[in-house]
């Protein structure tokens, strides 16, 4: 399958011939395959060139994505899907959530502002040499196209896309500035958890071939491709690349149990055991900051000490630690 998602090619004129497709003809047992003579020709009389294109990159594009490694599945998802809607960008996005593994603090409502997303991939191609492909982006979803997926139904910006979202704070970040956009939620059991889509612009949108009732269709053709993906090849990475697109979290908005989860989740039990005796300094530690925030009359000071207060008592907390998703220290 072409790769090149985005580059400027004449869909009208240029036939794909269709190996996914055969075609009857009005004799008995008689069936065309492509490379047969007189196949391309019975393909242009029932198939709008566009569409047929797009019907045979998809195709291809899902079996390929069932066989690809699982380090490639998700940048052969975006370009694929960027090549069949020849869109200049492609994004498949995961919403960062208080008990998400790659989230340290809880968000707020997705749509709101602080609220953001990650990125799994995010490919892009102006169709003029620059290309890319980042990985496991954090960027906010406030103030832009994506905030509007908090409705969780398919969201299309046919065009103006700049006079629809006048302030995206992710503007700077790419590459030519888009025109048009199209999202297809994801939902596993019962709840929106991602979305994906593409797009356009100014000049790669003048030149849209298909339909955008066409391009839904195939976009739902993908759910389920895409789905699996995050189901069987598991969820995004903790380390977050530093691109533009970053989410900054205000300190004050980290509670203590927050701020211990996602090294909690991992504690393994060569870990615990050793820890045990920790426990007997913690209790030492927490009478003592006890002792220093009573006598403190320094707000900030007294503030530093009440959160490290806070995180002794996540630690020793046996309720705490279990809503963390650990055994309590206490009970080893």
């Amino acid at each position: 399958m072409n790769g090149g998602g985005g580059g400027h090619t004449d869909d009208s004129t240029t036939l794909l011939e269709r190996r996914t497709l055969c075609i009857s003809r009005p004799k008995p047992d008689y069936v065309l395959h492509a490379g047969d003579h007189g196949f391309s020709e019975a393909l242009r009389s029932w198939y709008n060139t566009a569409e047929n294109n797009a019907a045979e990159k998809l195709v291809t594009l899902k079996a390929e994505l069932k066989r690809a490694k699982t380090e490639d599945f998700w940048t052969m998802a975006t370009q694929g899907l960027a090549d069949i809607t020849d869109a200049q960008y492609a994004f498949i996005s995961k919403r960062m959530l208080v008990d998400e593994h790659d989230a340290a603090v809880e968000m707020p409502p997705f749509g709101e502002p602080g609220s953001c997303l990650m990125s799994q991939a995010l490919y892009f191609n102006d169709g003029h040499g620059k290309t890319g492909n980042p990985r496991n982006v954090k960027y906010t979803a406030y103030g832009c196209p994506c905030a509007h997926m908090k409705h969780d139904k398919v969201f299309l910006i046919p065009e103006r896309l700049n006079e629809v979202i006048p302030n995206n704070p992710n503007q700077a970040a790419f590459v030519v500035p888009a025109e048009a956009y199209m999202a297809v939620p994801l939902t596993y059991d019962g709840r929106c958890f991602a979305h994906f889509g593409v797009m356009w612009s100014a000049e790669g949108l003048a030149r849209r071939k298909l339909s955008f009732a066409y391009m839904e269709m195939m976009f739902h053709a993908l759910e389920d491709t895409i789905l699996h993906g995050f189901l069987e090849r598991g969820h995004f990475s903790t380390a977050v690349e530093d691109q533009q697109l970053r989410a900054v979290i205000p300190h004050e908005a980290v509670t203590a149990a927050q701020s211990l989860k996602p090294y909690a989740r991992s504690l393994s039990h060569e870990l615990r055991t050793p820890m045990q005796g920790v426990v007997g300094m913690l209790d030492i530690m927490y009478a003592t900051v006890q002792e220093a925030v009573e006598g403190q009359n320094d707000p900030h000071v007294r503030a530093v000490l009440k959160a490290l207060k806070e995180n002794i008592e996540v630690v020793q907390g046996k309720n705490a630690m279990s809503q963390l998703g650990v055994i309590p220290l206490t009970s080893l």
